[in-house]
């Protein structure tokens, strides 16, 4: 490799170049080039330029085949390739040049390592550069990171000169950046493993996003938002992907497999995250730049800009909301009209709320329409099989059951709140808990009276429950109901066609056991030969 030039002025085309050299390749093609070193504090009269003070840095950690030895450890395997020169020739003028780079992507257990080393985990996946005479034509910058959604993206930053017409005359050129999101890893898959409560939050098996690169996207942060009209962009932090034309989010669309292996569509915004190390755009240093700030933290502070962001539309598509128990397919399925996600950390999304169509509350109130639900605690503790009833999700806001008495069969009048939804015995009560104290089972029945006398609740035992309620019919209800020592440990609701075929009757019905009076207790500032002077006597 040496340099060519001309040992006198040349003159072509009515024009007298003084001096120029090019770098040449004595066994042709493009010639190999590496750097070892960015300039440090560069005069601000040179203004940013297409390449920001990271993509420098990584330029010299990839191609200069420096050896990275943090303290006490092995060198760092570098994935280190040279630029490829296609020209380049250097004038009084400044250069003229066509570079091209492409690097493999380091070891992501390295972070800590290049830190430690005095390097800056690179994040640089491509990068090619046009000059003519020291003027920028073409660059295109290629970084490495991912959606909040764990899929493998790469950021591309294009910059390209453009001429128009100036209003006071003449043709002025400037840089155009556009800025674009390609998604590399179109699906993840959702380990248990992957989640505090084993992946029940997360309804979905696997996420595909079918938007391969996005349309223009906004600048990761505006020049217009930093201190000062010539400071660099910062292209080394999280946001989110918001259109460039009108600055509204990007709507990705996502592909989720729920736990039955249907395929459900939605669509919702997501957040880009580069890999690598971030600074915090809302604190600059005194001296230049930013300070840096945890992935995690930047994320979070994200997330906490606007709440409900990561919202997607599923438009009444049926999808599981929870694994069903063996042997009752279906049973956890519900029409839902949205989905609203949140992050555990970065790469492990979960539902955190939904808007679901409950049939049971349906049938029961004869309004249709969506509810708002969440996944219940000893459900994400414990899974469906975990639960006494079986339940998987809470009601938002729960339904209020008050049944008159002669609605009743003349023997009591419950009054409950139906608040959660179950896999196998329809819509109940938020009272079975896998650690439910009893009492708070009797205020059920707070209230109702048998023969419109006796407090029923002071008469309730105890029940353990046997497993979960099963999916009973219709008949399986009427046997345990006459039989003697038959029980229902906890209470289903069903609705039935009458015999008559003129209309349907809902039967709440739930049978446990009845023993010797149970004395209630007293309250802390009450007399206790007060509580009990009223008392109630059994007709003979």
């Amino acid at each position: 490799m040496d340099w060519l030039s001309r040992p006198q002025p040349h003159r072509a085309d009515g024009r007298t170049a003084l001096w120029h050299a090019r770098l040449h390749s004595t066994r042709g093609g493009d010639v190999p080039l590496r750097a070892f070193a960015a300039v440090p504090d560069r005069d601000k009269h040179l203004g940013s330029g297409s390449l920001s003070d990271r993509n420098r840095a990584d330029i010299v950690t990839l191609t200069s085949r420096t050896e990275l030895v943090p303290p006490g450890g092995p060198p760092i395997q570098v994935p280190s390739a040279s630029l490829q020169s296609e020209q380049f020739i250097v004038t009084p003028l400044g250069a003229s040049a066509h570079l091209h780079g492409v690097w493999e992507e380091p070891h992501q257990g390295d972070e800590d390592r290049y830190e430690a080393a005095g390097r800056q985990y690179p994040n640089l996946e491509m990068y090619d550069h046009i000059t003519g005479l020291g003027r920028d034509q073409y660059v295109r910058v290629v970084t490495r990171g991912r959606l909040c959604t764990r899929h493998r993206a790469s950021h591309v930053a294009e910059f390209r000169r453009v001429f128009v017409t100036d209003p006071r005359g003449g043709i002025v050129a400037y840089l155009r950046r556009e800025d674009r999101i390609i998604v590399k890893e179109p699906e993840v898959p959702y380990q248990a493993d992957d989640y505090p409560h084993a992946g029940r939050e997360m309804p979905f098996t696997s996420l595909r996003v079918t938007d391969r690169v996005t349309p223009p996207i906004r600048q990761p942060e505006p020049a217009s938002k930093q201190p000062g009209s010539d400071a660099p962009l910062i292209d080394n932090v999280a946001f989110w992907v918001r259109r460039d034309d009108d600055g509204q989010d990007y709507q990705f669309t996502l592909i989720g497999t729920d736990r039955e292996g249907r395929k459900v569509s939605f669509r919702m915004p997501l957040i880009y995250v580069p890999d690598g190390p971030l600074v915090d755009p809302a604190a600059p240093l005194p001296g230049g730049g930013y300070a840096a700030i945890d992935t995690e933290t930047l994320v979070r502070r994200l997330l906490g800009e606007k709440p409900d962001r990561m919202t997607g539309k599923v438009n009444g598509q049926v999808m599981a909301m929870a694994q069903p128990p063996e042997g009752v397919p279906g049973s956890t399925s519900h029409p839902v009209d949205d989905l609203t996600f949140e992050l555990h950390k970065v790469g492990t999304p979960f539902v955190w709320k939904a808007n679901v169509r409950v049939p049971a509350v349906e049938q029961f109130t004869g309004n249709a329409g969506y509810r708002g639900v969440r996944f219940n605690d000893t459900y994400l503790e414990r899974a469906v099989d975990g639960h006494p009833a079986g339940a998987y999700l809470d009601l938002e806001s729960s339904v209020t059951v008050s049944i008159g008495t002669e609605q009743a069969g003349g023997v009591a009048s419950p009054r409950t709140e139906l608040k959660l939804i179950t896999a196998q015995a329809g819509v109940v009560p938020d009272v079975y808990r896998a650690d439910t104290n009893f009492d708070n089972i009797r205020k059920l029945f707070a209230g109702a009276r048998l023969l419109g006398k006796i407090p029923l609740d002071e008469f309730l035992q105890d029940v353990p429950h046997a497993g979960t309620a099963r999916n009973l019919d219709d008949e399986q209800i009427e046997n345990i109901l006459s039989a003697p020592d038959g029980v229902l440990p906890a209470p289903v609701l069903r609705v039935r066609d009458l015999q008559d075929g003129q209309g349907k009757e809902l039967r709440y019905v739930w049978k446990t056991r009845l023993g010797p009076r149970v004395e209630p207790k007293p309250k802390p500032d009450e007399p206790r030969h007060r509580r009990y002077r009223s008392t109630w006597r059994t007709p003979c």
